[in-house]
């Protein structure tokens, strides 16, 4: 199978890396689309994760604003070029490529004030995960896991320390 991720930011790409890492031993294709924010790329280059850049903008909302088009158009184009079968993210760029594409998108989302990106993403997916700690419901495609998405990378079954 083809499996897309979108890693926004850094701590995108530490959430998940292990799984990216198993599927591919596992014998799936796997693509990242990253957005050049910060550190994200340098941890894909540290990781060694087949990745593509689909935009970058600097820390400012503006920033974002402003780049959105162009960072959605590619994201699409570069996305339908890897032709997934199974898409993960945590906002609106997977939910809506993978509307567009009509591929099954699995959002993560542990803010519950980021209402409005959960109104323009979660309509989209096919599955929305929270941790438990989540409130809010966001609908029948919304599943509970006990615990936070944070033991992706610091579970003391993969956390490796670098002192």
């Amino acid at each position: 199978m083809n499996y897309l991720f979108f890693t926004n930011t850094p701590a995108h790409v530490h959430l998940y890396k292990h799984a990216i890492r198993e599927l591919r031993e596992r014998g799936h294709e796997v693509r990242i689309l990253a957005r050049e924010y910060t550190c994200t790329v340098e941890l894909l280059e540290w990781y060694d994760l087949p990745y593509e850049v689909y935009g970058s903008c600097g820390t400012s909302k503006g920033s974002l604003l402003s780049r959105l088009p162009a960072h959605y158009a590619r994201a699409i184009r570069l996305a339908r070029r890897f032709d997934p079968d199974l898409i993960f993210g945590m906002g609106g760029y997977a939910a809506h490529t993978g509307a567009l594409l009509r591929t099954p998108t699995v959002l993560l989302i542990d803010s519950e004030p980021a209402s409005f990106d959960h109104t323009i993403s979660t309509p989209f997916a096919r599955v929305v995960l929270t941790p438990n700690t989540f409130r809010k419901d966001l609908g029948d495609h919304h599943y509970v896991f006990a615990g936070v998405k944070e033991c992706a990378y610091l579970h003391p079954d993969i956390y490796e320390p670098n002192p």
